[in-house]
């Protein structure tokens, strides 16, 4: 009831005073006493205490606070992290890098680099060395003070000192397991179905013999792996040869027949072998012919002559069946063309080069150790690449392939792809990449701030990369094991003729792939994608840097999947037979930088 009273009571004196218009402004301002506390306040000439020990008077005039009063604080200065070495971009070398810089601003800010607690010295100055690993060195300096905070993130790269074109010499690694061999015989078996044998006949015909028809109802061909060689048995069903010719005994004596076998059957024992020019040499070591159900009718030779011929249709038969398999069989199973390839990323070329070092048969499978090179065709950045990792993969025959890459290889193709340009490419309206909605310098004017002045908002929006590091590969466990990462990926944000704002980007993509396609064996790259970003150099004007870094980061996120969109699609003349591979398996290897791509043939 009191608290009642006093209100009306202050209310009543308010309305008093204003009633009478007699305060004026240079009149002396009593005291009062704050109840309960024995502390005294100037109050106004209502008789309202204010607490910063000042009051506006009623004639709306400012008067200023008492001599005695408490100034208020100045205003908290934002704060701001300056690293100034390493320079963004850096190539390094060592085991340490300084790094340096300036921090002002906040009230109390706590300094990591690195992870670790740095203190700056008076003026907000500070140096120290950091651990720096081998290749890609993301670099995180970070302030806090309070829920203010500020961060400097760049990258660098350590110990990128191999020439880019030299080999990695444990670039691949292929097995193919019993089960496979089975798959590739069956898949042959069909391919030299559909051939013409009467091409390979010519060098095992006599002379003055013609061969008038040659058929055969198909042919079959088995491989398995034995130690140290290959078993082929190729068959040879319904064949029949018919001839017309003439032969001279001192007098010509000229004849027509035929000659059958069912089968025409060969079985040989092969070796594998990686040759000088590292390709892989297949040689027949020995081989033997049965001709089953063999029969022949020969007209118009005399009796004397006839076992001759016996002796010189049998030749041709078997030698048939050995140019079959030298032919056919064997250039099936290796194709070195394949060795050497050139694919275009948006229609720049990249030039990758396959050496066989090791061949390795054994009764478990045929194990291919492959040295890998990979250069751009046309070098626009140039740049030395990391060390490779090295390491043996392990390779198993639960499937009928096993193609393990070593991510120093995956690495070179990305390096190339740094050096050849072609992860400098533009974000506009004739880019093709589809936005939801139009890039003009609306979209990211509340962003962009004082950095886009005088810009009309419908201005066409162009943002460009300038990737001043390569991209570098790792392996870790899980469903998305090969690991792409980049850093100081440049997105300068601008017209077309004005850079606004430039923000670094620093990306890691998770992938996985899946494979389909017949005829072409096409790979699905699956993506997560992680975008930081950091403002960096100096904008054309003032900027938003937390709301520009969050609308960049979807920009930059699009890269991982365009640039996969061009590297991934290999065509099937890469390979001796058109294959198709299914119950696919992508996985990390647990004992060395590897990733498998494990696979049935179909």
């Amino acid at each position: 009831m009191r608290l009642h009273l006093l209100l009306l009571a202050l209310v009543s004196l308010t309305l008093g005073a204003c009633a009478d218009g007699e305060l004026q402004s240079d009149q002396v301002r009593p005291i009062t006493e704050i109840p309960g506390t024995g502390q005294q306040r100037p109050r106004d000439d209502a008789g309202f205490a204010f607490p910063d020990g000042g009051f506006v008077p009623p004639d709306g005039g400012v008067l200023a606070p008492r001599p005695d009063a408490a100034p208020p604080p100045p205003p908290v200065e934002p704060l701001a992290l300056v690293v100034d070495e390493p320079a963004r971009g850096a190539w390094l070398s060592g085991p340490t890098v300084r790094v340096a810089g300036r921090l002002t601003g906040g009230e109390k800010p706590a300094l990591t680099v690195a992870g670790e607690a740095v203190t700056p010295d008076a003026q907000g100055r500070f140096s120290v060395e950091v651990p720096a690993g081998g290749g890609l060195n993301v670099l995180v300096s970070e302030a806090r003070d309070g829920n203010r905070r500020a961060e400097d993130r760049r990258a660098f790269l350590r110990d990128a000192d191999v020439d880019p074109g030299s080999m990695v010499e444990r670039g691949a690694v292929v097995l193919v397991s019993p089960g496979g061999f089975r798959a590739i015989s069956a898949l042959i078996s069909d391919f030299v179905a559909d051939l013409d044998l009467s091409s390979l006949i010519a060098g095992n015909v006599p002379d003055n013999v013609q061969v008038q028809e040659l058929r055969y109802d198909r042919i079959a061909v088995q491989l398995s792996p034995q130690d140290g060689h290959l078993r082929v048995r190729l068959e040879i069903f319904g064949l029949y040869v018919r001839l017309r010719g003439e032969v001279t005994f001192g007098f010509t004596v000229g004849f027509t027949g035929s000659a059958e076998a069912n089968p025409a059957r060969i079985t040989a024992r092969v070796s594998v072998r990686p040759t000088r020019d590292g390709s892989l040499g297949l040689e027949v070591l020995d081989s033997e012919v049965a001709l089953d159900n063999f029969h022949y009718d020969i007209r118009g030779v005399p009796g004397v002559v006839e076992g001759w011929f016996n002796d010189r249709v049998r030749e041709f038969a078997e030698g048939l069946v050995r140019d079959a398999l030298d032919d056919f069989v064997l250039p099936s199973l290796f194709d070195p063309a394949a060795l050497d390839r050139e694919f275009e990323v948006f229609g720049r070329p990249i030039e990758v080069g396959l050496r066989i070092r090791g061949a390795d048969v054994r009764a478990s499978g045929m194990e291919l150790e492959m040295a890998a090179r990979v250069e751009a065709g046309d070098r626009v950045h140039d740049g030395a690449a990391v060390r490779p990792l090295g390491g043996r993969p392990e390779v198993t025959d639960r499937r009928d392939i096993d193609l393990a890459l070593a991510a120093d290889f995956i690495g070179r193709v990305l390096h190339a792809a740094w050096a050849g340009g072609m992860l400098d490419f533009t974000f506009d309206a004739d880019s093709g990449v589809e936005t939801p909605v139009p890039l003009t310098v609306g979209l990211l004017a509340p962003a962009l701030g004082r950095a886009a002045d005088g810009l009309d908002r419908a201005t066409p929006l162009v943002i460009r990369t300038r990737p001043l590091l390569p991209a570098v590969a790792r392996v870790e466990p899980g469903d998305k094991p090969l690991v792409i990462e980049t850093g100081d990926l440049l997105l300068d944000v601008g017209t077309d003729g004005e850079t606004l704002a430039t923000v670094a980007i620093h990306l890691v993509a998770r992938a996985s792939v899946s494979i389909d396609g017949l005829g072409d064996l096409t790979i699905h790259p699956d993506f997560d994608v992680e975008v930081y970003a950091d403002v960096a150099e100096t904008p054309r004007g003032p900027v938003n840097d937390a709301r520009l870094e969050d609308q960049i980061r979807a920009f930059a996120a699009l890269i991982p999947p365009l640039v996969a969109g061009q590297t991934f699609t290999f065509g099937a003349d890469a390979l001796p037979v058109p294959i198709s591979l299914g119950n696919v398996e992508f996985a990390a290897d647990p004992t060395a930088p590897f990733v498998h791509l494990r696979a049935d043939i179909e």
